[in-house]
């Protein structure tokens, strides 16, 4: 079932993330200088959250967090 959309809304198709691009994502919202010696934990958060954007956002944001 498609979400309810705003009047003149678009639907887009996003594909998954490269893993470069998802780590480089987890820096950027995340603080890059915490996250700089995680390269190998960045990497494997971006595969649990499938290198959907969305997703990658959320649990950077989280990390940021702490």
């Amino acid at each position: 079932m498609p979400l309810v959309a705003l009047s003149g809304a678009h639907r887009l198709h996003l594909d998954v993330l490269s893993e470069e691009s998802s780590v480089e994502l987890i820096r950027h919202v995340a603080a890059p200088e915490a996250v700089a010696a995680m390269q190998a934990a960045c990497a494997d958060i971006a595969h649990r959250c499938g290198r959907l954007p969305f997703t990658l956002r959320m649990a950077a944001a989280r990390l940021h967090a702490c």
